[in-house]
């Protein structure tokens, strides 16, 4: 058994650099065992890269569902699908930044106007 998160990555890394081989006549392949929760959560991160490519945001999925992302330089990590939905929902579409009649107005490309309760002024520079 393996005693940590550590020693798991490792072995996962030199498996995907060493690719499949055999024991006893028999293809063996060494990948993650996830749980069905980490499994979906997983899958709703990869649901969002469309809307991340979109807003032109860098991103990375790390185990064992994390999703990193970056814009203009300023990085954030989130453990919870929903939280990344909600943040990529606080950006208002490119094509509606100039054309926008609804009361808004263009506060220099900072998103402070568009904070999700609790959220803190940092998180918003991406």
């Amino acid at each position: 058994m393996l005693t940590t998160h550590n020693q798991t990555r490792q072995i996962l890394q030199a498996a995907v650099k060493q690719g499949p081989f055999q024991l006893d006549q028999h293809d063996i392949r060494i990948t993650a065992d996830y749980s069905k929760e980490t499994n979906d959560r997983r899958k709703a991160f990869l649901a969002l890269r469309p809307r991340l490519r979109q807003l032109e945001i860098k991103y990375g999925l790390f185990d064992p569902a994390r999703m990193w992302v970056t814009k203009n330089g300023v990085s954030k990590d989130f453990y919870n699908p929903e939280e990344l939905q909600l943040f990529l929902d606080s950006f208002q579409p490119q094509s509606m930044d100039s054309t926008s009649t609804s009361g808004s107005h263009d506060n220099g490309g900072d998103n402070e106007g568009n904070l999700s309760p609790g959220q803190e002024k940092t998180d918003t520079a991406l």
